[in-house]
């Protein structure tokens, strides 16, 4: 059994390990690190190749990581929420070399979310862009806790088209298709035009008859909200 040192960063992966493993080595090995602290033990199992070397590292992590430039690429264009697969097109177009994967791209969206989000929690964030937007909202918690059972909301556009278009609402509810895992309830409507436009959306605990009373519940409400301020601007009422 062949034993060394290797000092160089040890990579698992058959290409990347020519860099710091001698090639008639580097097949089937098991590592730990060494008792000094000066690198990596490994012990060669097989030292044979059962494959010809790659001509290029296309889907390795360590060559695909986005440097400085193309993570601010990546940034931009998902401020301006734009797909994924066609972020990696544009990498691919703007920068030949790139040899990022997908993965990649998801992972670095992923920390650009946290690092908007700060320390809120996903459903603290959540509420903090309902607000800042001006959506019309409201949620229930569990008794004497602070978890969320229920969020109602609604765009104040949508509530006036509601107003004006009530005849035709089509309601369904998505099952755990979010990151919340939640039971998504939506509500549409139709205009006299026979085009759709979304009312309001739900996150509910689940799917049973409580939970659904208490979302119409909040969508009649917003009848009740806007004729109310119908009446106040119509007679002068602050």
């Amino acid at each position: 059994m062949n034993k060394f040192i290797c000092t160089g960063t040890l990579c698992r992966s058959v290409p990347i390990c020519n860099i710091c493993v001698p090639e008639v080595f580097h097949e089937v090995f098991r590592s730990t690190p060494a008792k000094d602290g000066s690198g990596w033990k490994i012990d060669v199992k097989c030292g044979l190749h059962n494959h010809g070397l790659p001509d290029r590292l296309e889907g390795h992590s360590f060559i695909g990581r986005l440097t400085t430039y193309e993570k601010q690429h990546v940034a931009d264009l998902a401020m301006r929420h734009v797909a994924p697969r066609h972020i990696l097109l544009s990498l691919q177009d703007n920068y030949p070399e790139n040899v990022t994967r997908i993965t990649q791209v998801y992972k670095h969206k992923s920390v650009i979310q946290k690092e908007i989000r700060g320390p809120r929690s996903e459903i603290q964030h959540l509420f903090k862009l309902i607000e800042d937007a001006g959506y019309v909202y409201w949620s229930r918690k569990k008794d004497d806790s602070e978890v969320v059972r229920e969020i109602f909301w609604a765009h104040p556009d949508s509530v006036k088209l509601l107003n004006i278009f009530p005849i035709v609402l089509v309601m369904d509810s998505t099952y755990k298709t979010n990151k919340y895992r939640q039971p998504l309830f939506e509500i549409v409507g139709m205009t006299s035009t026979e085009l759709t436009f979304v009312v309001g959306f739900a996150y509910m605990e689940s799917e049973q008859t409580e939970n659904f009373c208490w979302v119409l519940e909040k969508l009649k409400e917003l009848f009740v909200k806007m004729v109310g301020q119908w009446f106040a601007e119509s007679w002068g009422w602050k």
